[in-house]
């Protein structure tokens, strides 16, 4: 749902919209971007979860002549909020992932502004009083732990205010951190201060290197196809639980005979994977195609940053030629660039998108090309 039926204006400094009762929207936040820019000021986003009744706040600055838009997280009221996390991005997908997943935070029950639940109280049966014994209670039916409880709201509190979801520890009734609640420790108490750090664990190089003679091809030292599939993989699995964006490269390289482009001959190819290695190893991850094409993985990163590698990787390829047995010039490679969240969402969509915009720089004699 828009937000436009929530905006307030003023002269403030900050723009506060009204506050929500749910976890906000792309919509939502693109919309409070919008405000953001043509106020040229900050805006502020309140809402309270539905699931757990806390309250948290999404703050957006208009991006500047040199910066993108700066999101501010805070968890709280106004008067005693807390900054989670701040991100300067233009990826509103990004934003609003990591805002649905940690606004789920059910560790700190005391923040909520609703009358929390009696000691005692099973789910369904409203607020009882102290005198009230467990044993008068009557039990809970296997029933009821399966679906949403019907509860009667404090008078305190909204319908939408109200606690759902609330965790199993909850169900049978005693909270045992009600009855007693853990005293936070300083530091100092570990060990009578703060120790020194133990002597680092001997990891087994040898089983390490061997382990790694399997994700690797013999006539490349690149990653195998199959290993760089399985990191893809380990990677958009980081993406679909926190947001953190992921790009590929598609990397195609021919050699010059004469006047005359040749795929690249097997007899160069371990020359060129080291060059690759050199160039972007670690922490990226390449692998050989075939035919003169290769891939490289980046993990968390995103668009502008994939396009400013593919740059300095063409640059690098092409001011290496001098001390390789064979001639390479700028038109001789071409790179394509794809990125989740940008691009596409799965990664074998990225994949096909970053091979696709390669041919396509290769077909319009550009040096890299990011599929939009």
């Amino acid at each position: 749902m828009a937000l436009s039926k929530f905006f307030t204006s003023g002269s403030a400094p900050l723009i506060r919209l009204s506050q929500m009762n749910y976890v906000p929207t792309t919509e939502d936040l693109n919309f409070a971007l919008t405000i953001a820019k043509k106020h040229r000021k900050t805006v502020e986003l309140p809402f309270k979860h539905p699931n757990n009744g806390l309250s948290f706040a999404v703050k957006v600055s208009p991006p500047q002549a040199e910066t993108k838009p700066i999101w501010v997280f805070v968890r709280g009221n106004e008067a005693e909020e807390q900054e989670l996390w701040t991100r300067e991005t233009n990826e509103i997908i990004m934003v609003q992932g990591k805002i649905k997943i940690e606004s789920q935070y059910t560790g700190i029950y005391e923040q909520a502004e609703c009358t929390p639940i009696t000691l005692g109280t099973p789910l369904g049966m409203g607020s009882l009083s102290s005198s009230t014994t467990l044993e008068a209670l009557p039990p809970v039916k296997p029933e009821q732990e399966t679906r949403e409880p019907q509860r009667e709201t404090p008078s305190s509190c909204s319908q939408s205010d109200s606690f759902t979801n609330l965790p199993a520890r909850f169900v049978q009734g005693v909270d045992p951190y009600t009855l007693n609640p853990p005293e936070p420790l300083p530091f100092a108490a570990f060990a009578g201060g703060k120790p020194n750090l133990p002597e680092p664990h001997d990891f087994s190089t040898a089983e390490v290197e061997q382990l790694a003679e399997y994700f690797l091809d013999a006539n490349t030292g690149l990653l195998s196809y199959q290993a760089f599939v399985f990191f893809l993989m380990r990677e958009h699995c980081h993406f679909e639980k926190f947001g953190n964006p992921l790009s590929l490269l598609s990397v195609s390289l021919r050699l010059l005979e004469g006047d005359e482009e040749t795929p690249l001959p097997k007899e160069f190819l371990k020359e060129v994977a080291e060059n690759f290695i050199e160039i972007c190893a670690p922490p990226y991850l390449f692998t050989y195609l075939g035919e003169g094409n290769f891939a490289l993985l980046l993990g968390h990163t995103n668009a502008e940053e994939a396009l400013d590698i593919a740059k300095t990787l063409h640059s690098a390829l092409i001011g290496q030629a001098n001390g390789l047995n064979y001639h390479i010039v700028a038109d001789s490679v071409a790179i394509g660039i794809a990125n989740i969240p940008q691009t596409c969402i799965d990664p074998a969509t990225l994949f096909s998108a970053a091979h696709a915009a390669r041919e396509e720089a290769r077909n319009l004699n550009r040096p890299y090309l990011m599929f939009p």
